[in-house]
């Protein structure tokens, strides 16, 4: 037994040892703060998460979801129908949503500002508004054109 705390203080005793010992001693407290951190901001992220099955943060690479609007207040899809205030998107989780427009809706395209007059369909598009109280509609406030359907080749 003494023969081994002999060999242990004779190889820690060594300049070479001792250094070694503390770089892996910082490496380990600095490991510690990182994951003490990471557990902090996911915890304190989770709790201002909308409740749903919307999540705002999903991952470091894959910052937004599909459904990225809290509280179903913006949309993003392709439009498939247009009338005088009221656009039809095909969302990209398949399904549709009614977006109405008025005079005050401001429209963002790829090269800059422009009309609502403007907008095509197959244009690919992210809304942001309010949601209409009585259905599950958005009152489009901004609307900007992702890519325009004439941009498109063979359309």
């Amino acid at each position: 037994m003494t023969d081994l705390r002999t060999q242990f203080r004779k190889i820690f005793s060594t300049k070479r040892a001792a250094i070694f010992s503390i770089i892996v001693c910082e490496i380990f407290v600095g490991l510690l703060i990182f994951h003490a951190g990471t557990a902090y901001g996911v915890r304190h992220a989770s709790g201002r998460m909308h409740a749903k099955e919307h999540t705002f943060l999903t991952s470091p690479f894959g910052i937004l979801s599909h459904s990225f609007m809290p509280g179903e207040h913006g949309a993003v899809g392709t439009i498939m129908s247009i009338s005088s205030s009221t656009l039809l998107l095909k969302t990209r989780e398949g399904g549709t949503q009614t977006v109405h427009t008025d005079e005050h809706t401001a429209v963002r395209g790829p090269s800059g500002t422009m009309v609502r007059t403007g907008l095509m369909v197959g244009d690919t598009v992210t809304i942001v508004g309010n949601p209409n109280q009585n259905s599950d509609q958005i009152n489009a406030l901004f609307i900007r054109v992702v890519s325009s359907a004439a941009t498109i080749p063979g359309r």
